[in-house]
């Protein structure tokens, strides 16, 4: 065991114990998640959208640092590597505990977001190894995929139980004392010896790296802003829009002239490569309906932030499904199409059912079943995807595919669509209030009576409070049904496109250092 993390005097059945817990340390540190943006916007007095963008914040930084850890791993040993994570989480976690000003927020979420995908690299390649020594690359995608996505969900509900008993902020202050541990084991028990032989890190193109960070938070902000600062009418968008242009052009032309390249896109001369990509980008269609999830769930649990959370932990149950069936699935079967089409029926079926429990008062195990769903259908489109891309293909050109797929899973596509549907919803609430309000009559006694004012009138707050409420409903509603007619026309679409390619045999060594650059592009958050 020459490449094990730990020492040579700590006992082998100890990795996976000590791997779990710094897992389960690490993953306690997740920025400004959704499910505490709300006591965030409250608390400071923050508009909405800024929630929206740390969201996306650290996004970006989860997508830009799959091809720095890939270099990094070759220069520093993993014992520094966790040290150096550590203390950048630390010292941001404080200052999101601290901070009232909302760009630092958002720096803050962008730099924990690479550091939260480095850390989890990190312990995949470590992980898998143990869990499953020799396999194929559906059983290895079966095993951490499960793992990996039930991580926010629980981390979630635990922070918004320490929300509700201490306050937000704290939140981050237990994130560091589970970084405190990490660091104590990682001082204690893990090997500073290196694997490889060290790289120079002046081949890896930083510049480049910090183009397309600000190209990435250029296009955020546009595109999560727009809405609210009316778009070019703005002269932040303005200039953020001609940024994000400027800043994208100087990144291709750059990475089209450099030999060693962040983003190869050379790879897209494989079909499967081209497929497999706007497949994933496609998903995300349905994949961002978070957006509209959490727009009900904030309505109908408004007053109960845990139910909130409890309800976003409902996937939890089909990652699990989602893993066992694919795993026999791909055990027995080699066709792709079969599985691509399971995928975005249960995404279909999830919108739809969602679609039928709009309201203000839903039961929360009403949630469960499209949820369950829903999670069904993001672990099959993780796996067949990334399975279909790695088909006949060397192990360099999937890495780079590996790196361009989890930039469009965890990035551009949430943040398109997730802007899209953001907008649409703020765009169809308006229209939808106005005429609710036209056809108001106030001198109804039934509305007299349901919003009693002073002198019998009618009161203003509680009538526009409460028909915001419905106009919100009843827009999110609409954008349900139009996504279920989208998922219909991806469905028949797929039913009749050629997919040819076929999944490969292959048998792994999970343990030799040659492949753990395919185990790190399992790693999600």
């Amino acid at each position: 065991m020459h490449n094990r993390l730990f020492r040579d005097w700590v006992h082998p059945k100890l990795d996976l114990l000590l791997l779990v817990i710094i897992s389960i340390c690490l993953g306690a540190t997740s920025g400004v998640s959704s499910t505490i943006s709300v006591y965030m916007v409250s608390d400071l007095a923050a508009n909405p959208a800024d929630a929206n963008m740390t969201s996306y914040a650290y996004l970006a930084g989860m997508a830009v640092s799959f091809p720095l850890i890939v270099t990094l791993r070759n220069y520093f040993s993993s014992k520094e590597l966790l040290i150096f994570i550590c203390c950048i989480l630390l010292f941001f976690n404080f200052t999101l505990s601290k901070t009232d000003n909302t760009f630092e927020v958002v720096i803050a979420s962008f730099f924990i977001g690479i550091a939260r995908l480095m850390g989890s690299i990190i312990m995949v390649v470590n992980i898998i190894p143990i869990l499953m020594p020799r396999g194929e690359r559906y059983q290895m995608y079966a095993v951490y995929y499960p793992l990996s996505l039930i991580v926010s969900p629980l981390a979630g509900m635990f922070q918004v139980w320490l929300a509700d008993e201490l306050g937000w902020r704290y939140s981050f202050h237990f994130s560091n004392i589970f970084l405190f541990v990490t660091l104590l084991v990682t001082f204690l028990l893990v090997s500073g010896r290196m694997h490889t032989r060290r790289i120079p890190l002046w081949k890896f193109d930083w510049f480049s790296l910090f183009l397309l960070s600000g190209w990435m938070l250029s296009f955020t902000y546009v595109m999560v802003y727009g809405r609210t600062d009316d778009w070019l009418d703005s002269p932040k968008i303005r200039f953020a829009a001609i940024s994000a242009l400027v800043l994208l052009l100087l990144f291709l032309l750059r990475n089209k002239l450099r030999r060693h390249k962040i983003i190869d896109f050379t790879v897209f001369r494989f079909r499967n490569v081209r497929v497999g990509i706007v497949m994933m980008f496609l998903s995300s269609v349905f994949f961002s309906l978070s957006t509209l999830i959490n727009s009900l769930l904030n309505i109908t649990y408004a007053s109960n932030p845990l139910e909130n959370a409890s309800v976003n932990a409902y996937p939890i149950l089909g990652y699990i499904t989602g893993a066992v069936v694919a795993f026999l699935y791909f055990r027995k079967y080699n066709n792709f199409k079969i599985l691509l089409l399971a995928t975005v029926f249960c995404y279909l079926l999830s919108t739809f059912m969602l679609y039928q429990i709009v309201d203000r008062q839903t039961e929360p195990y009403r949630f469960f079943l499209p949820m369950f769903l829903r999670g069904i259908a993001i672990l099959l489109s993780y796996m067949t995807v990334g399975l279909y891309l790695a088909v006949d293909i060397s192990s360099d050109d999937f890495s780079m595919s590996a790196t361009i797929l989890i930039f469009v899973r965890s990035f551009l596509g949430p943040v398109i669509f997730g802007g899209i549907y953001s907008t649409l919803l703020y765009y169809h609430q308006v229209q939808i209030l106005d005429k609710l309000a036209s056809w108001v009559d106030q001198s109804d006694p039934l509305f007299q009576l349901r919003f009693p004012g002073l002198h019998h009138n009618v009161d203003p707050i509680l009538a526009y409070k409460e028909l915001n409420v419905q106009a919100s409903l009843s827009a999110i509603k609409e954008l349900y049904g139009w996504v279920c007619i989208i998922g219909i026309c991806m469905f028949i679409i797929l039913i009749f496109f050629p997919i040819h390619k076929k999944q490969s045999r292959n048998i792994f060594n999970w343990g030799k250092t040659k492949n753990e650059d395919e185990i790190a592009s399992t790693a999600v958050l």
